[in-house]
């Protein structure tokens, strides 16, 4: 028994995913699900499940915020026929359920013979093509279309194809790649839709920090944070085209993801004077190196919590600077000369001695 999910309308309409027996198959809008579909701002970042249990095809709501309907009612748990139609967010899927398929040896595809589907619409017999490693590869063609679509806009896909940086940018580069601790980005969207694009073409884990309606009315615009894996190429973008136009901050810390994120969270609102709450946009370095200058002990100590220090460009994207939570003023960096060596701090268990400090 094989379970085949095609989305027939909506993002990505057209393409379908196969879910074995001994497989859990989640779907959602972030790259933590296994079947991402992250153009479709309603869904949830993991939205609902889909399993074969028993020889039945059990579909499982995951706490989703709008909810999923089979065949036009909410539900949370269902057993799926064929022929099903499953609304999650903006897109429709339907599925297929079919028979252990004949395999040809001398071809790269299966045919399924789903003659014997519950569907109104048609009972002429269709053949079903699907790929020959139908787990893997629709995800593989679902982030080469999309790297395809959105190079163009954000320049991210064809990154290796660009002109080599410049000395200052590889300066830069070498002290975002050499952090002692996990390094975390937290941008603007709403500063260029250049940002939102880039993230989707990458392989960094990326989530809003926006929740509920909030998050899905205002994806596209909202600050996400970044996590960025050893030697990054994300960051070898955004090193090229994002330094000095204010798209966010940097920051490291070595508490997990969802950590980060919750404690990032907590810091979208303050409460000013009257006891009334602001939103305070503390990712947009312009606000950040202005504000934590004027901070009191307890005021750091609230906006740091695990961070152990904030990255940014200054007014001058030349100067480099950086914010420890124990200190009332910044380091400054120049990125000019002959001084990335002494610029990037040096990784656990290293003799390299020179700090941020010495790179004046």
């Amino acid at each position: 028994m094989r379970v085949v999910l095609e989305i027939s309308s909506g993002p990505g309409t057209g393409q379908k995913v196969e879910v074995r027996p001994g497989q859990v198959l989640k779907v959602g809008r972030s790259n933590q699900a296994d079947y991402a579909i992250p153009y479709d701002t309603f869904l949830s970042g993991r939205h609902f499940s889909l399993e074969i249990q028993g020889g039945k095809c059990l579909l499982r709501d995951l706490r989703s915020s709008n909810g999923t309907t089979v065949n036009g009612k909410r539900v949370s748990k269902v057993e799926l026929s064929d022929g099903d139609q499953v609304i999650a967010g903006r897109t429709v899927f339907t599925v297929f359920i079919v028979g252990i398929p004949e395999v040809k040896a001398a071809s790269d595809q299966v045919e399924v013979d789903v003659s014997q589907r519950q569907d109104s619409q048609t009972k002429n017999k269709e053949t079903l093509v699907l790929p020959k490693s139908p787990f893997e590869d629709p995800e593989e063609a679902r982030k080469e279309a999309l790297k395809k679509e959105t190079a163009e806009k954000s320049g991210f896909a064809g990154a290796e194809d660009s002109p080599p940086l410049t000395q200052p940018q590889t300066q830069l580069l070498k002290i975002l790649w050499n952090q002692q601790e996990p390094l975390f980005a937290v941008f603007d969207s709403a500063r260029d839709e250049a940002i939102l694009d880039c993230l989707l073409t990458s392989e960094e884990r990326y989530e809003t920090l926006f929740e509920g309606g909030a998050g899905r009315e205002l994806f596209d615009y909202s600050p996400f944070l970044v996590s960025f894996t050893d030697r990054s190429q994300l960051l070898k973008f955004l090193v090229r085209k994002a330094w000095g136009q204010s798209w966010g901050v940097y920051l490291a810390c070595s508490r997990p993801f969802d950590e980060v994120r919750a404690h990032c969270r907590q810091r979208l609102m303050v409460e000013i004077s009257g006891g009334k709450s602001a939103y305070f946009r503390f990712y947009d370095p312009r606000v950040l190196r202005s504000f934590l200058p004027t901070c009191d002990s307890d005021q750091r100590l609230e906006l740091f919590g695990p961070i152990s220090y904030f990255l940014m460009e200054s007014e001058k994207p030349a100067v480099f600077l950086r914010f420890l939570g124990s200190q009332e003023n910044a380091e400054r960096i120049e990125l000019v000369g002959r001084q990335d060596r002494s610029c990037s701090k040096p990784r656990k268990g290293t003799t390299n001695s020179k700090s941020p400090e010495r790179c004046k």
